[in-house]
């Protein structure tokens, strides 16, 4: 079932702007079939803001000023969401989707029926995102600390190929300073006996 299936099986009513799940387990906004019309044509990965993950593996969202970003430094909110300024869900091209009222205040999600679209369309290790705010500086000082973590192991990977280097080279020059002394063996003249010393 797509958007626009959802879009013709809507059956609220087209004068209603907003109506609010009465479902106590449910706290989503549900939007009017009339506002679901206006609902540009999107896939969520068009909304959805670019993310490293942490070791257990969960999205980062940085936080500075306040305020959350993806890694690209684009505005988003709790769920990973590309906004504006005024809290809206844009696309990556800045394209207004849903409005800031149309959001679910608990925890950013979107409204229905896009929320559970998304869970039907993002079935495997997407449909169970998990996002974990890091400060800024925090973050700046994870990587610094693991860019020289990196940088120290090739300087050591760096210096033990020198090492097998100079230790190659000075096997190189042994086996020749050997060869050099056997042909010199070989080419000497071999030492005279006394006899023939006199003799000559």
């Amino acid at each position: 079932m797509g958007i626009d299936d959802a879009r013709k099986n809507d059956d609220t009513d087209d004068d209603s702007e907003e109506l609010v799940n009465n479902n106590k387990f449910s706290k989503r906004k549900r939007l009017s079939k009339k506002r679901i019309m206006q609902i540009p044509d999107f896939e969520y990965d068009e909304i959805q803001g670019d993310f490293e993950a942490d070791e257990t593996g969960k999205f980062m969202l940085v936080q500075k000023n306040g305020k959350l970003f993806d890694k690209k430094g684009r505005m988003v909110n709790r769920r990973g969401y590309m906004v504006d300024k005024d809290g809206n869900v844009i696309t990556r091209l800045g394209k207004l989707v849903f409005y800031n009222h149309e959001i679910s205040p608990d925890d950013d999600e979107l409204p229905e029926p896009y929320c559970y679209e998304k869970i039907r369309g993002l079935r495997g290790p997407k449909s169970d995102l998990q996002f974990k705010i890091t400060n800024y500086n925090t973050l700046f000082e994870d990587k610094e600390k693991k860019l020289a973590a990196e940088r120290q192991i090739e300087e050591e990977m760096e210096e033990a190929r020198r090492k097998k280097h100079a230790e190659k080279q000075a096997s190189k020059q042994n086996r020749q300073d050997d060869e050099e002394s056997s042909m010199s063996e070989i080419q000497a003249p071999p030492p005279m006996r006394e006899e023939e010393e006199e003799f000559i």
